[in-house]
């Protein structure tokens, strides 16, 4: 397959359900260049996942100018909630990038994307602040810990009331 095209892009290395939740895209942007000296025409980008963790995204690009290049920012990846939600360890899943030029491919590229559990954290290296999704204060033992804790603070401040930034 001749370099026709050269492909760029931030693919998140990893995914898990509250970056669902949050609209944290896979794949930030993608940069296709043309690498010739004609103009590309009928493109068609498509990326497929390995397991469907995903729907198949496809994206229809006109044309592309001799050396020329487009972006493509966001890539509007849509996940499975459902998939997401139900995985309980962490699985390596792959991302195929494949471009077509009519009905000939002219570029493929395939990468590894690890798919957290549920209620795993990506840690530092891929979005930190994502630690805060998964702060739940309305789930049902919230209203027990409070309860509990209000005895406490009485028996400490002779009030079971938590005053925040009142007091």
């Amino acid at each position: 397959m001749d370099k026709k095209v050269t492909i760029c892009g931030q693919i998140n290395g990893s995914v898990n359900f509250a970056m669902q939740q949050n609209y944290v895209p896979v794949i930030r942007s993608l940069v296709i260049h043309n690498e010739t000296q004609e103009s590309l025409n009928d493109l068609r980008l498509k990326i497929t996942f390995e397991p469907d963790f995903a729907r198949e995204f496809i994206f229809e690009i006109e044309s592309i100018d001799a050396g020329g290049s487009v972006e493509i920012s966001p890539v509007r990846i849509r996940l499975s909630t459902e998939f997401l939600f139900s995985l309980t360890e962490k699985m390596v899943g792959s991302i195929f990038v494949e471009l077509y030029e009519g009905d000939s491919r002219i570029y493929e590229y395939e990468d590894s994307i690890e798919l957290l559990a549920y209620d795993q954290w990506s840690g530092l290296l891929i979005m930190p602040e994502m630690i805060a999704a998964f702060v739940t204060p309305n789930h049902p033992r919230i209203a027990e810990v409070i309860a509990r804790a209000s005895k406490y603070l009485e028996q400490w401040t002779k009030r079971p009331a938590f005053t925040g930034y009142q007091t």
